[in-house]
């Protein structure tokens, strides 16, 4: 559709030079696309890819660009975020004196979320110009809060239809906000509802919001997403234990009525949460240990997530079935790939920062030709733009913060093109950090679906304060799952599947959850009614420079 109405306008001579900014695994596939389809409209255009070259060359190749493009012979720059996001290299896209790029597409444009980064200012220069058409795509309007669908909008329209940020908030972001707290009144449910209805009418004629369900249901097979939570190893107990016993302070110095020590607890709080991540994957990460000094027995068993997730490689395998697992971490496939070369047994290929988008594109066709077994992705380099439909079984090993960066992650699977069900395993060790996270991603997941959802009934549920001490408190022992507890299990209808027995009676296993029906209608989820039993009445919260720092510091060292 992106392409077919510039094609259109191209036809009737309203364009003559578009920007392309796209993540880089996704760069071929623009300029396939392009340069199949716009020839159609427009027989001597002219596409070309502006990446990997050296600095001067780019430069050549955009000023030739803009010296011979017109309404005869329109051009198209493609290129990626990397290039035009960073402050050293953004300038070769700023048009020359006098003219302007008809057009600017954004594609992942959630790269923009947020308004005081370089991204964005960077994206404002290039596209400042009123004479520029901006098109932004991206399956996530926002990942945190509200601020960052006012910073997305306010890049597509200049900052025309939602007004500053001050005001913004006060008028959507406020109320809205308020009206998902879990002690919220009626009179802030209220207004919360009005903000929303307000909110959504606004956006109507500005977002066009399509989702599989509502226009694949027929093209697309079933997919079923089931969180796996495991119990841990008894070297990552050990050192789990240690870790939190040894931060024990930090719960009630968070609490603390001294502001500037609550800030500090709170930063340190959450490093510590950050290694306790690192725990959770494998002890590997968290001692810094040289795999080849280990047996790979040893390796193999001291992660029970490790041990499960190679289990049902071997029966995906089996059965005739390609996965994909996803990681935020690269030293975390640093460790799969390790073992499951040295087993000897799977066809493995790997994706992240590192491949080059030639690299990517070839190792994407030979996937998709059933040329590996397994494909081993990192979430922040692969999770976005491609598509693996080869594969009908995905494990996400460790979660994001963001629900979005996984859910993204599970659709490169789930597209277009695919024919077989497609089953989602998110593996969390029970009773650990990564339970708090899952409650996060609920939080934030719940946000988008109030505000793009008419009459929704997103769930409430917040990670305050309170709920970062329980972090603290909290130490997995194989035996208790929090959620588990708050899910009706009788109401799991999945987990006599064929496909869940692996899963739900494997030893390494505490039990399993149908993460499908966290937001089903047809009942309130048991979770939230917990969560909402379990609060005080205080409305504490993490303001949005901590939950900031929150993520950034646990994703530290992750991301590729």
């Amino acid at each position: 559709m992106t392409i077919a109405s510039i094609g259109a306008r191209m036809k009737v001579q309203k364009v003559r030079m578009v920007l392309v900014v796209a993540p880089t695994s996704v760069l071929g596939y623009w300029e396939d696309e392009m340069k199949k389809y716009l020839p159609k409209f427009s027989n001597r255009v002219r596409v070309e890819v502006v990446h990997g070259q050296q600095a001067k060359d780019r430069i050549k190749i955009i000023r030739n660009a803009w010296r011979n493009a017109s309404f005869d012979e329109p051009r198209v720059i493609v290129t990626s975020w990397g290039l035009v996001t960073r402050p050293q290299s953004f300038k070769a896209f700023l048009s020359p004196t006098g003219r302007n790029w008809d057009y600017g597409i954004m594609d992942e444009a959630h790269v923009v979320k947020n308004h005081k980064s370089n991204s964005s200012k960077c994206c404002r220069r290039v596209f400042h110009k009123k004479g520029t058409k901006r098109l932004l795509l991206t399956g996530t309007p926002f990942q945190n809060n509200t601020n960052e669908l006012w910073s997305i909008m306010h890049m597509a329209t200049q900052g025309q239809v939602l007004g500053k940020l001050k005001d913004f908030n006060k008028l959507y972001g406020k109320p809205i906000r308020n009206a998902r707290c879990r002690n919220a009144s009626r009179y802030d449910i209220r207004k919360g509802k009005e903000a929303n209805d307000e909110l959504q009418e606004t956006l109507k004629p500005y977002v066009l919001r399509r989702r599989k369900i509502d226009f694949l249901t027929n093209e697309l097979p079933t997919k079923h997403e089931v969180c796996v939570w495991v119990k841990p190893s008894k070297d990552q107990v050990v050192l789990y234990k240690n870790k939190v016993d040894a931060n024990i302070a930090l719960a009630k110095n968070i609490l603390s009525s001294d502001r500037a020590l609550a800030k500090s607890s709170m930063m340190c709080a959450f490093q510590v949460m950050a290694d306790l991540r690192k725990i959770c994957s494998h002890p590997l990460r968290y001692l810094e240990d040289s795999m080849e000094e280990k047996e790979l027995h040893s390796i193999i068993r001291g992660s029970k997530k490790l041990e499960l997730s190679i289990q049902m490689l071997k029966a995906f395998k089996q059965d005739g079935h390609k996965t994909l697992l996803f990681s935020q971490s690269t030293q975390n496939l640093d460790i799969i790939q390790y073992v499951l070369l040295k087993l000897g047994s799977f066809k493995v290929c790997r994706l992240d920062g590192s491949v080059s988008a030639k690299k990517r594109h070839d190792m994407v066709e030979c996937f998709q030709n059933g040329m590996f077994d397994v494909f081993l992705i990192s979430t922040g380099a692969g999770g976005t733009g491609l598509t693996l439909t080869r594969a009908s079984r995905v494990i996400l090993y460790d979660p994001s913060w963001n629900p979005s960066s996984d859910a993204q992650a599970v659709d490169r699977a789930y597209r277009i093109g695919q024919t077989n069900e497609v089953w989602v395993y998110r593996m969390y060790v029970g009773n650990s950090i990564e339970e708090k996270m899952y409650a996060k991603q609920i939080h934030k997941a719940g946000v988008e679906k109030t505000i793009f959802t008419k009459g929704s009934n997103a769930e409430k549920c917040f990670f305050d304060k309170k709920e970062l001490c329980k972090v603290f408190e909290q130490i997995p022992d194989g035996k208790r799952c929090e959620i588990l507890d708050r899910f009706n299990r009788a109401q799991f209808g999945e987990a006599n599947h064929p496909n869940l027995q692996l899963v739900v009676k494997h030893p390494c296993v505490i039990g399993a959850t149908n993460h499908t029906t966290v937001y089903s209608q047809k009942r309130k989820s048991a979770f939230a009614e917990a969560q909402n039993s379990s609060i005080d009445a205080k409305r504490l919260r993490l303001d949005q420079a901590a939950e900031e720092s929150a993520r950034v510091v646990s994703d530290s060292g992750e991301n590729d």
